[in-house]
């Protein structure tokens, strides 16, 4: 009996961390994967500051149906 599990998405942390330590590419597919082996995921939402991020990233959230909430400082 899996558990319902909602998933926030620092978007910022995650994205230049992946692309500064692992030379890798933002990829919400392997964050719902994840998040989808232990339990049923039910809310999806990103956090940042989507105007300074390549299109590609963004449109891979849209993809996925994940909601990007522009976080302004």
């Amino acid at each position: 009996d899996q558990k319902k599990a909602a998933l926030f998405i620092d978007t910022d942390h995650v994205y230049r961390h992946l692309k500064n330590i692992y030379n890798g590419d933002f990829d919400a597919a392997l964050l719902i994967e994840k998040t989808r082996k232990y339990s049923i995921l039910d809310k999806i939402q990103a956090y940042g500051v989507f105007t300074s991020y390549p299109a590609e990233m963004r449109q891979n959230l849209k993809t996925w149906g994940i909601r990007a909430i522009q976080v302004d400082f």
